[in-house]
Protein backbone atom coordinates (compact mmCIF):
# COMPACT_ATOMS: atom_id res chain seq x y z
CA UNK A 1 0.00 0.00 0.00
CA UNK A 2 1.41 2.97 -1.39
CA UNK A 3 0.22 6.55 0.91
CA UNK A 4 1.44 9.76 -0.42
CA UNK A 5 0.97 13.10 1.42
CA UNK A 6 -0.51 15.81 -0.49
CA UNK A 7 -0.38 18.21 1.79
CA UNK A 8 0.25 19.77 5.84
CA UNK A 9 -1.54 22.44 7.42
CA UNK A 10 -2.01 23.82 10.80
CA UNK A 11 -5.50 24.05 11.93
CA UNK A 12 -6.28 26.97 14.99
CA UNK A 13 -9.00 27.92 17.26
CA UNK A 14 -11.06 30.12 15.39
CA UNK A 15 -11.20 31.95 18.51
CA UNK A 16 -8.06 32.34 20.75
CA UNK A 17 -7.89 30.34 24.00
CA UNK A 18 -8.27 32.83 27.20
CA UNK A 19 -5.29 33.51 29.16
CA UNK A 20 -6.23 31.75 31.80
CA UNK A 21 -6.49 28.64 30.13
CA UNK A 22 -3.27 28.76 29.07
CA UNK A 23 -1.88 26.11 30.58
CA UNK A 24 -3.48 22.64 31.38
CA UNK A 25 -2.05 20.81 34.28
CA UNK A 26 -2.85 17.08 33.58
CA UNK A 27 -4.06 14.42 36.44
CA UNK A 28 -1.93 12.27 38.05
CA UNK A 29 -4.18 9.47 36.06
CA UNK A 30 -2.63 10.97 32.73
CA UNK A 31 0.96 11.37 34.38
CA UNK A 32 0.81 7.69 34.31
CA UNK A 33 -0.41 6.83 30.56
CA UNK A 34 2.11 5.15 28.17
CA UNK A 35 4.04 7.45 25.82
CA UNK A 36 1.77 7.33 23.14
CA UNK A 37 -1.03 8.65 21.00
CA UNK A 38 -4.86 7.18 21.19
CA UNK A 39 -5.89 6.58 17.40
CA UNK A 40 -8.85 6.09 15.86
CA UNK A 41 -9.70 4.99 12.00
CA UNK A 42 -13.20 6.19 10.90
CA UNK A 43 -14.10 5.11 6.91
CA UNK A 44 -16.63 6.75 4.84
CA UNK A 45 -18.10 5.55 1.59
CA UNK A 46 -19.84 8.25 0.37
CA UNK A 47 -18.65 10.73 -2.45
CA UNK A 48 -19.79 13.90 -0.13
CA UNK A 49 -16.70 12.74 2.08
CA UNK A 50 -14.44 14.85 -0.04
CA UNK A 51 -15.63 18.42 1.03
CA UNK A 52 -12.44 18.51 3.06
CA UNK A 53 -12.81 22.57 3.19
CA UNK A 54 -15.56 21.92 5.51
CA UNK A 55 -14.09 19.31 7.56
CA UNK A 56 -11.28 21.97 7.97
CA UNK A 57 -13.39 24.61 8.95
CA UNK A 58 -15.98 22.67 11.15
CA UNK A 59 -12.72 21.50 13.39
CA UNK A 60 -11.43 24.99 13.62
CA UNK A 61 -14.94 25.61 15.32
CA UNK A 62 -15.10 23.37 17.51
CA UNK A 63 -10.91 23.75 18.86
CA UNK A 64 -11.90 26.42 21.83
CA UNK A 65 -13.54 24.02 23.08
CA UNK A 66 -10.99 21.50 23.26
CA UNK A 67 -8.60 24.14 23.75
CA UNK A 68 -5.81 21.80 25.10
CA UNK A 69 -5.95 19.81 21.74
CA UNK A 70 -3.97 22.57 20.09
CA UNK A 71 -1.41 23.28 21.94
CA UNK A 72 1.84 21.23 22.85
CA UNK A 73 2.88 19.09 25.98
CA UNK A 74 5.32 20.31 28.42
CA UNK A 75 7.01 17.20 29.81
CA UNK A 76 8.97 19.30 32.49
CA UNK A 77 6.01 21.12 33.26
CA UNK A 78 3.37 18.16 33.16
CA UNK A 79 1.10 20.60 31.18
CA UNK A 80 -0.24 21.31 27.88
CA UNK A 81 0.98 25.05 26.39
CA UNK A 82 -2.82 26.11 25.23
CA UNK A 83 -0.90 28.97 22.68
CA UNK A 84 -3.11 27.96 20.13
CA UNK A 85 -0.32 26.27 18.22
CA UNK A 86 -2.57 24.20 16.12
CA UNK A 87 -4.24 20.89 15.75
CA UNK A 88 -1.98 18.96 12.25
CA UNK A 89 -3.99 18.31 9.53
CA UNK A 90 -2.75 16.00 6.28
CA UNK A 91 -4.32 15.12 3.37
CA UNK A 92 -3.47 11.97 1.59
CA UNK A 93 -3.97 10.23 -1.10
CA UNK A 94 -4.12 6.09 -1.16
CA UNK A 95 -3.27 3.62 -4.14
CA UNK A 96 -5.76 1.59 -3.10
CA UNK A 97 -9.88 0.42 -3.03
CA UNK A 98 -11.18 1.32 0.58
CA UNK A 99 -12.60 -2.36 0.56
CA UNK A 100 -8.96 -3.63 -0.05
CA UNK A 101 -7.48 -1.91 3.47
CA UNK A 102 -9.63 -5.15 5.25
CA UNK A 103 -7.36 -7.41 3.26
CA UNK A 104 -4.26 -6.46 3.67
CA UNK A 105 -1.81 -9.58 4.23
CA UNK A 106 0.33 -7.13 6.49
CA UNK A 107 -2.46 -5.68 9.14
CA UNK A 108 0.17 -3.57 10.54
CA UNK A 109 0.31 -1.51 7.02
CA UNK A 110 -2.64 0.03 8.13
CA UNK A 111 -0.57 2.28 10.38
CA UNK A 112 1.12 3.65 7.13
CA UNK A 113 -2.82 6.15 7.13
CA UNK A 114 -2.34 7.25 10.39
CA UNK A 115 -0.94 10.88 10.56
CA UNK A 116 2.09 9.69 13.06
CA UNK A 117 3.33 6.61 14.46
CA UNK A 118 1.62 5.42 17.63
CA UNK A 119 4.23 5.87 19.93
CA UNK A 120 5.74 9.23 18.95
CA UNK A 121 4.21 11.77 21.72
CA UNK A 122 5.25 14.22 24.35
CA UNK A 123 7.65 16.12 22.47
CA UNK A 124 7.35 19.78 22.76
CA UNK A 125 7.11 19.89 19.02
CA UNK A 126 4.82 17.04 19.23
CA UNK A 127 1.26 18.31 17.79
CA UNK A 128 -1.06 17.16 20.93
CA UNK A 129 -3.87 16.48 17.71
CA UNK A 130 -3.28 15.01 14.47
CA UNK A 131 -6.07 14.23 11.84
CA UNK A 132 -5.10 12.94 8.13
CA UNK A 133 -7.82 12.78 5.43
CA UNK A 134 -6.86 9.57 2.93
CA UNK A 135 -8.84 9.60 0.07
CA UNK A 136 -9.17 5.84 -1.53
CA UNK A 137 -8.91 5.49 -5.07
CA UNK A 138 -12.97 4.36 -5.08
CA UNK A 139 -13.58 7.96 -4.00
CA UNK A 140 -13.99 6.76 -0.33
CA UNK A 141 -12.18 8.26 2.91
CA UNK A 142 -10.71 7.20 6.21
CA UNK A 143 -10.46 10.04 8.84
CA UNK A 144 -7.39 8.52 11.35
CA UNK A 145 -6.96 10.50 14.33
CA UNK A 146 -4.04 10.95 16.70
CA UNK A 147 -4.04 12.14 20.14
CA UNK A 148 -1.46 12.28 22.77
CA UNK A 149 -2.65 10.10 25.64
CA UNK A 150 -1.34 12.60 27.92
CA UNK A 151 -4.66 14.56 27.37
CA UNK A 152 -7.32 11.71 25.89
CA UNK A 153 -8.48 8.04 26.44
CA UNK A 154 -10.74 6.25 24.01
CA UNK A 155 -13.69 7.53 25.79
CA UNK A 156 -12.92 11.45 25.25
CA UNK A 157 -11.66 10.36 21.38
CA UNK A 158 -15.23 9.57 20.81
CA UNK A 159 -16.26 12.60 22.79
CA UNK A 160 -14.09 14.75 20.25
CA UNK A 161 -15.23 13.31 17.06
CA UNK A 162 -19.19 13.11 18.04
CA UNK A 163 -18.86 17.04 18.42
CA UNK A 164 -16.33 17.79 15.31
CA UNK A 165 -19.31 15.32 13.40
CA UNK A 166 -22.21 17.56 15.25
CA UNK A 167 -20.28 20.95 14.01
CA UNK A 168 -19.77 19.74 10.43
CA UNK A 169 -23.27 18.70 10.31
CA UNK A 170 -24.51 22.11 11.42
CA UNK A 171 -27.94 20.60 13.02
CA UNK A 172 -28.98 22.83 15.83
CA UNK A 173 -27.71 19.64 18.29
CA UNK A 174 -27.28 20.19 21.61
CA UNK A 175 -23.50 21.40 21.92
CA UNK A 176 -21.32 18.65 23.05
CA UNK A 177 -18.83 20.74 25.52
CA UNK A 178 -16.18 18.94 27.24
CA UNK A 179 -14.86 19.59 31.18
CA UNK A 180 -12.05 19.38 31.88
CA UNK A 181 -11.79 18.43 35.92
CA UNK A 182 -9.56 15.64 36.22
CA UNK A 183 -6.62 17.47 37.36
CA UNK A 184 -9.32 19.20 40.35
CA UNK A 185 -10.23 15.82 41.46
CA UNK A 186 -7.04 13.96 40.50
CA UNK A 187 -4.33 16.41 40.70
CA UNK A 188 -0.82 15.97 39.12
CA UNK A 189 2.30 14.40 42.02
CA UNK A 190 5.24 14.44 39.32
CA UNK A 191 5.35 10.99 38.66
CA UNK A 192 7.62 9.57 36.08
CA UNK A 193 5.35 8.09 32.51
CA UNK A 194 5.68 4.25 33.06
CA UNK A 195 7.61 2.43 30.59
CA UNK A 196 5.46 -0.05 27.86
CA UNK A 197 8.31 -0.35 25.78
CA UNK A 198 7.03 2.04 23.06
CA UNK A 199 9.25 3.42 20.46
CA UNK A 200 8.36 6.85 18.64
CA UNK A 201 8.86 4.80 15.14
CA UNK A 202 9.64 1.82 13.57
CA UNK A 203 13.15 -0.12 13.60
CA UNK A 204 14.28 -1.12 10.72
CA UNK A 205 10.90 -0.53 8.62
CA UNK A 206 9.69 -2.95 11.15
CA UNK A 207 6.79 -2.23 13.85
CA UNK A 208 7.39 -3.70 17.64
CA UNK A 209 4.35 -4.26 18.13
CA UNK A 210 1.95 -7.18 16.71
CA UNK A 211 -1.10 -6.44 15.40
CA UNK A 212 -3.94 -9.19 14.47
CA UNK A 213 -7.03 -8.60 12.71
CA UNK A 214 -10.46 -10.13 13.37
CA UNK A 215 -13.54 -9.89 11.30
CA UNK A 216 -17.03 -10.11 12.43
CA UNK A 217 -19.79 -10.70 9.41
CA UNK A 218 -23.22 -9.16 9.98
CA UNK A 219 -24.81 -12.11 10.32
CA UNK A 220 -22.65 -13.65 13.41
CA UNK A 221 -22.90 -10.45 15.14
CA UNK A 222 -26.85 -10.57 14.60
CA UNK A 223 -26.93 -13.81 16.25
CA UNK A 224 -24.50 -13.17 18.85
CA UNK A 225 -27.10 -10.34 20.01
CA UNK A 226 -29.89 -12.38 19.65
CA UNK A 227 -28.83 -15.07 21.75
CA UNK A 228 -27.16 -12.83 24.23
CA UNK A 229 -30.35 -10.73 24.72
CA UNK A 230 -32.74 -11.14 27.66
CA UNK A 231 -35.42 -8.62 27.38
CA UNK A 232 -36.64 -9.73 30.97
CA UNK A 233 -32.98 -8.00 32.46
CA UNK A 234 -32.40 -5.75 29.58
CA UNK A 235 -33.91 -2.55 28.44
CA UNK A 236 -32.31 -3.47 24.32
CA UNK A 237 -30.27 -5.39 23.13
CA UNK A 238 -26.38 -5.28 23.55
CA UNK A 239 -24.55 -3.25 20.82
CA UNK A 240 -22.59 -4.51 17.92
CA UNK A 241 -19.15 -3.10 19.42
CA UNK A 242 -20.42 -4.96 22.80
CA UNK A 243 -20.82 -8.23 22.02
CA UNK A 244 -18.05 -8.39 19.91
CA UNK A 245 -16.37 -6.42 22.57
CA UNK A 246 -17.24 -9.30 25.28
CA UNK A 247 -16.68 -12.27 23.18
CA UNK A 248 -13.22 -11.42 22.68
CA UNK A 249 -12.83 -10.49 26.34
CA UNK A 250 -14.82 -14.13 26.94
CA UNK A 251 -12.19 -15.76 24.48
CA UNK A 252 -8.87 -14.15 26.32
CA UNK A 253 -10.08 -14.53 29.61
CA UNK A 254 -10.92 -18.15 29.64
CA UNK A 255 -7.17 -19.30 29.31
CA UNK A 256 -6.88 -17.72 32.51
CA UNK A 257 -9.01 -19.77 35.50
CA UNK A 258 -11.29 -22.73 35.87
CA UNK A 259 -14.10 -20.34 37.18
CA UNK A 260 -14.24 -17.86 34.01
CA UNK A 261 -14.37 -21.10 32.04
CA UNK A 262 -17.84 -21.85 33.50
CA UNK A 263 -18.81 -18.40 32.36
CA UNK A 264 -20.70 -18.09 29.08
CA UNK A 265 -21.07 -15.23 27.20
CA UNK A 266 -24.38 -14.26 28.41
CA UNK A 267 -22.62 -13.17 31.67
CA UNK A 268 -19.68 -11.58 30.64
CA UNK A 269 -23.10 -9.17 28.77
CA UNK A 270 -23.83 -8.78 32.08
CA UNK A 271 -20.71 -8.15 33.57
CA UNK A 272 -19.15 -5.75 31.16
CA UNK A 273 -22.27 -4.20 31.19
CA UNK A 274 -25.17 -3.29 33.71
CA UNK A 275 -22.77 -4.32 36.68
CA UNK A 276 -19.99 -1.73 35.66
CA UNK A 277 -22.11 0.85 35.57
CA UNK A 278 -21.85 0.20 39.01
CA UNK A 279 -18.12 0.29 39.17
CA UNK A 280 -18.31 4.01 37.85
CA UNK A 281 -19.80 5.26 41.10
CA UNK A 282 -16.95 3.44 42.94
CA UNK A 283 -14.39 5.40 41.31
CA UNK A 284 -14.94 7.78 43.58
CA UNK A 285 -12.96 6.65 45.90
CA UNK A 286 -10.03 7.06 44.07
CA UNK A 287 -9.67 10.78 45.42
CA UNK A 288 -8.78 9.99 48.82
CA UNK A 289 -4.89 9.74 49.19
CA UNK A 290 -5.63 5.36 50.00
CA UNK A 291 -6.84 5.29 45.88
CA UNK A 292 -3.71 7.56 44.70
CA UNK A 293 -1.72 4.70 46.14
CA UNK A 294 -3.60 1.96 44.95
CA UNK A 295 -3.60 3.17 41.30
CA UNK A 296 0.26 3.72 41.38
CA UNK A 297 0.64 0.24 42.72
CA UNK A 298 -1.14 -1.25 40.32
CA UNK A 299 -0.06 0.65 37.21
CA UNK A 300 3.81 -0.37 38.09
CA UNK A 301 2.95 -3.77 38.42
CA UNK A 302 1.13 -3.44 34.97
CA UNK A 303 4.38 -1.95 33.57
CA UNK A 304 6.55 -4.56 35.07
CA UNK A 305 4.28 -7.46 33.26
CA UNK A 306 4.35 -5.79 30.37
CA UNK A 307 7.99 -6.04 30.20
CA UNK A 308 8.55 -9.42 30.70
CA UNK A 309 9.76 -11.59 27.31
CA UNK A 310 6.88 -14.56 28.14
CA UNK A 311 4.07 -11.83 28.21
CA UNK A 312 1.50 -11.96 24.65
CA UNK A 313 -1.20 -9.70 25.61
CA UNK A 314 -1.39 -7.20 28.29
CA UNK A 315 -3.98 -4.29 27.51
CA UNK A 316 -6.55 -5.89 25.27
CA UNK A 317 -9.65 -4.36 26.22
CA UNK A 318 -9.43 -1.22 28.45
CA UNK A 319 -12.48 0.90 27.69
CA UNK A 320 -15.62 -0.31 25.23
CA UNK A 321 -16.93 2.60 23.06
CA UNK A 322 -19.27 3.03 20.81
CA UNK A 323 -21.25 6.64 19.33
CA UNK A 324 -23.86 4.90 17.36
CA UNK A 325 -25.51 7.24 14.79
CA UNK A 326 -22.91 10.31 15.29
CA UNK A 327 -20.60 10.18 11.93
CA UNK A 328 -23.28 10.62 9.89
CA UNK A 329 -23.15 14.35 8.22
CA UNK A 330 -25.01 16.28 5.28
CA UNK A 331 -24.25 16.70 1.59
CA UNK A 332 -21.61 19.24 2.82
CA UNK A 333 -19.50 17.14 5.11
CA UNK A 334 -19.08 13.45 5.39
CA UNK A 335 -20.96 10.55 5.15
CA UNK A 336 -21.95 7.53 6.45
CA UNK A 337 -19.19 5.77 8.53
CA UNK A 338 -18.50 2.23 6.74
Amino acid sequence: MQVKIVSKRLVKPRTPTPQSLRTYHISFMDELNPTMNVVGIFYYNSPAAANLDYLHQSLSEILPSFYPFAGRYMKQDRAVDCSDQGALLIEAEVDLQMLETMKLDVVEELNDILPYEIGAADDETDPVLLVQFNKFKCGGLAISICISHRVVDACSLGTFVSAWMNAARGENREEICPVYDGPVFFPGKNFPAPEFGTIRGRENGLYNIICKRFLFDKNTISGLKERVFNPTEQSRPPSRVGVVSELIVKAIDQLSTEETKKMGLEDYVRVLGSDARKTVHDCAELISEEGHREWIEASHEASDISLREDVNVVWVLEQVWILRGRFRVGEAGVGECG
